[in-house]
């Protein structure tokens, strides 16, 4: 409606301005030579703007001429841009569907209708030939992305993936050092190279990717934390194998400055203290980590190191073993390592006191045994030893070194458990159960896989 209101403005306009040129008085006189003509104003400024329109509609009609190549060129390019994404829809669904060979036709195709916007034609031809098998022309189309600017990291993704599908590990971290390089900004690299060097055990790298996921916040740093002072406990662990016991030592410290309370280096530098006979050493570092995190296994090394000159005195390991929980009386381990050498020495009432005091503080299955131990022992109470195991039965798990991703219980701590992707995984804890049936899981209700591999067991 309103285009039909303008038209029928303008047509009016120009004829309007057509009738008052008509009617305009006077003459207007050309002479020539011998010739003289006369014509009416207004008809001579009519017959000027009919030649202006006349000239102007030729004039764009001539330019408009000229311009059809370059339009049909731009419209076939439009058609083929088209023609080119509905290929590369195609080659994903293919991708998707696992034909292989369909999405590497249709990568083509897409290449072929649209060379200048070939980056993503390219990706899906080499994911296609990787899929086919066809490693070199995959390596080939990676290859060609990486020399596009804008496409470099989908090819240093592309050759990294397949060289850690070929097994070629030092090859794949190499070419993430050199993505790396190119993409400094891009921090999404970093875990990849950090998981590629402690898969192949490249600590010393490990530690200095760490430093850089620190500066760009790739990794959380309670987590960067933990990682390190793993990393430099599974490099003392290495050393101490070698016979290199300063070094191991030396690394041992090191994860306990960055982590305090890190258990396996607390651990395993408490007992090199003591192969050592560095008894004043030991006995500190025994205390700092019972004071932090207790552990049964220090038990043991901290009664090694009892002076002989007071072995002689009555109820000496006693005495000792107590100096050790006063340093955390208020811990659930301290009670129990006083009730296990007072059971020992036969000093079955403090024994029981302590485990009693123990069992207040949480129900353990251990508490339970050795009170059932205790009532046969000592009491001779058959019935109130059958009473004690029940409740073992019921009470919660023993702490154990266990991963964290899937339950799995180690007989001692590894940095890296069953795969790769259980890095540091493994802490010392005590496995939920949970009760089906009269079975008992020791991983808990939230790891369903688990618990399925423990039942079939």
């Amino acid at each position: 409606m309103w285009h039909t209101f303008w038209y029928m403005a303008k047509l009016s306009i120009v004829t309007m301005g057509a009738l008052w040129l008509l009617t305009l008085e006077g003459d207007i006189v050309f002479t020539w030579d011998v010739y003289t003509v006369t014509a009416q104003t207004g008809f001579v400024l009519l017959l000027i703007a009919v030649f202006v329109v006349l000239v102007t509609w030729l004039t764009r009609s001539a330019l408009f001429v000229e311009s059809l190549p370059k339009l049909w060129r731009y419209y076939r390019g439009e058609k083929r841009r088209e023609q080119s994404h509905v290929a590369v829809l195609r080659s994903l669904t293919a991708l998707s569907a696992g034909d292989a060979k369909i999405a590497a036709y249709q990568a083509y195709r897409a290449q072929k209708l649209a060379p200048a916007e070939d980056g993503l034609a390219l990706l899906l031809g080499a994911h296609a030939a990787r899929l086919n098998g066809q490693g070199e022309e995959a390596e080939e189309r990676f290859n060609d992305l990486i020399k596009n600017k804008e496409t470099s990291l989908l090819g240093y993704q592309g050759l990294i993936k397949t060289a850690c599908e070929q097994g070629e590990e030092q090859k794949a971290l190499t070419l993430a050092y050199q993505a790396y390089d190119k993409n400094h900004k891009n921090k999404d690299f970093l875990p990849k190279i950090y998981e590629m060097e402690t898969s192949s055990r490249a600590w010393m790298k490990a530690l200095n990717t760490l430093r850089k996921m620190e500066k760009t916040g790739a990794m959380p740093k309670e987590k960067i934390k933990l990682d390190r002072a793993a990393i430099l406990t599974q490099m003392g662990l290495e050393h101490k194998r070698d016979g290199q016991k300063a070094q191991a030592a030396e690394h041992f410290r090191s994860a306990l400055k960055l982590s305090a309370g890190f258990m396996p280096a607390a651990l395993e530098l408490s007992a090199l203290y003591v192969a050592e006979k560095q008894n004043k050493r030991a006995q500190k570092a025994i205390e700092s980590q019972w004071r932090i995190a207790p552990h049964s296994a220090l038990v043991k090394l901290w009664m090694a190191l009892l002076p002989e000159r007071k072995l002689k005195k009555p109820n000496a390991r006693f005495e000792w073993v107590k100096r050790l929980a006063s340093v955390n009386p208020a811990h659930i381990e301290s009670s129990i390592a006083v009730a296990k050498i007072a059971m020992e020495d036969g000093l079955w009432g403090v024994a029981r006191e302590g485990l009693l005091k123990a069992e207040s503080l949480e129900s353990r299955a251990a508490i339970y045994r050795m009170l059932e131990e205790i009532t046969l022992c000592a009491d001779h109470d058959e019935e109130q030893a059958r009473q004690w195991a029940d409740k073992a039965i019921e009470a919660s798990s023993d702490p154990v070194w266990m991963c964290q991703n899937s339950g799995r219980i180690y007989p001692s701590w590894q940095l890296v458990a069953a795969t790769p992707q259980d890095f540091n995984t493994i802490t010392w804890r005590a496995p939920r159960r949970l009760q089906i049936s009269g079975i008992s899981s020791p991983y808990g209700a939230d790891n369903p896989v688990a618990l399925v591999n423990f039942m079939n067991r």
